[in-house]
């Protein structure tokens, strides 16, 4: 296919999406998604016999070859000579190759962003550019750095981009990016997602709970959220996560309910840690059903004012975009 396209991978730990981009018209032509992550296809080369003698990333690119196949069949062109961009976990230990990470201040036009460039073979003749991740002294992040660099191409595109601002991408681990200029200087990353699964499945406050309906639009639901978010100011925060069997216990609120406040306190818990920086704009980057939590987290503790909410679309253009431009490098 001409030169003009690529395919863009974005690989997690836990879903998969691959997507043919045409690199002028800034348009996506097709898209493939799977929940083969990497950590299941690590998982299923470390189970495989090895007889064969090969190697993970020789089976990384099996599983890529057979995904390219899959969307070449979708819309009918050969898509072998078409550059595959990959970001995400494929760079990492249990991924495809390892590679190291750039190091914090990162800049934002990705000019010291770590790729490799890899070339096609008989198992997958498409050539390659993996783009690693970035690190601070004591964090971690791997896919976020090329949604970022994106973002920040589309926002100073429509005139929408402040300089001194915090980008949150909620999630299983939720990352906050801190921003000045054109560099990441700092970011975080908090387990939210996984603690409350961890908690409503595998800890005493299962039986306190049911997830098994969480709309955020139902009055009482937003009620239940609203009194977790306020629980969270309180300094004692294992107390406070005990006081969601209390609250089933003495009859406080209904399991139904308690879901919502513990999703609250788990919020709060994590953004009450950038409430007083005023000075900073905020960026709510999320194109799942987290997006309404999270803005009315924002709203609840008096953030929501210097936040701007990221759409849907511009979430799915970022990842691509910041492909894009990270495989010029």
């Amino acid at each position: 296919m001409q030169s003009q396209y690529f395919l863009g991978c974005d690989w997690g730990t836990s879903s998969f999406r691959l997507t043919l981009f045409n690199d002028q018209t800034k348009k996506v032509e097709a898209a493939f998604s799977s929940d083969g992550g990497v950590l299941s296809t690590y998982e299923a080369w470390q189970n495989k016999p090895k007889m064969d003698g090969s190697s993970c990333e020789v089976f990384f690119r099996n599983e890529l070859n057979k995904s390219i196949n899959v969307l070449s069949a979708k819309i009918s062109a050969d898509l072998s000579n078409t550059t595959l961009v990959i970001s995400g976990m494929a760079s990492s230990s249990i991924g495809m190759r390892n590679l190291p990470y750039a190091d914090v201040p990162f800049k934002l036009n990705g000019s010291n962003a770590i790729t490799e460039k890899v070339k096609g073979d008989n198992i997958l003749p498409n050539d390659i550019v993996m783009i690693s991740g970035v690190k601070t002294t004591n964090d971690i992040m791997r896919g976020e750095e090329a949604q970022l660099i994106g973002m920040v191409d589309i926002l100073k595109e429509i005139n929408q981009y402040k300089n001194s601002a915090i980008f949150i991408f909620p999630g299983t681990h939720s990352k906050h990016v801190f921003i000045r200029g054109d560099q990441m200087i700092d970011f975080k990353t908090y387990m939210t997602g996984e603690i409350y699964s961890l908690l409503c499945e595998h800890s005493i406050l299962k039986n306190s709970v049911d997830v098994s309906s969480m709309d955020i639009q139902h009055e009482d639901n937003v009620s239940a959220f609203r009194q977790g978010i306020q629980a969270s100011k309180d300094d004692a925060f294992l107390n406070r996560v005990f006081s969601v069997r209390t609250n089933q216990i003495l009859e406080l609120l209904d399991k139904h309910s308690n879901a919502f406040y513990l999703s609250g306190l788990l919020i709060g818990s994590e953004l009450i840690s950038i409430l007083n920086q005023s000075d900073c704009n905020i960026y709510l980057c999320c194109n799942n059903n987290l997006t309404a939590f999270y803005k009315l987290a924002l709203d609840e503790l008096g953030m929501l004012s210097r936040s701007s909410i990221i759409s849907d679309e511009m979430m799915d253009q970022a990842t691509l975009r910041g492909q894009m431009i990270l495989s010029h490098f």
